[in-house]
């Protein structure tokens, strides 16, 4: 795996990434284009574990209109 690679990848530091923020209390939001696996059907299956318990997995156009209304 490229150093590149290590932050994208769902199955790994996403993953704790969104555990860490749930722990916290945060409302965690995860931009599905923004991610990537190994391979699609782990990170479809990834993807869909961390939304039934920890995150909401959006469309990237509503992360960035989510972000644009917090900066209003």
């Amino acid at each position: 795996m490229a150093p590149a690679e290590a932050p994208f990848r769902a199955g790994g530091c996403v993953r704790a990434t969104v555990l860490d923020g749930f722990q916290y209390g945060y409302h965690v939001l995860i931009p599905h284009q923004c991610v990537a696996d190994r391979s699609l059907i782990s990170h479809q299956v990834t993807l869909f574990g961390l939304h039934a318990k920890y995150a909401d997995v959006i469309d990237d156009q509503e992360a960035l209109e989510y972000l644009a209304g917090c900066a209003a």
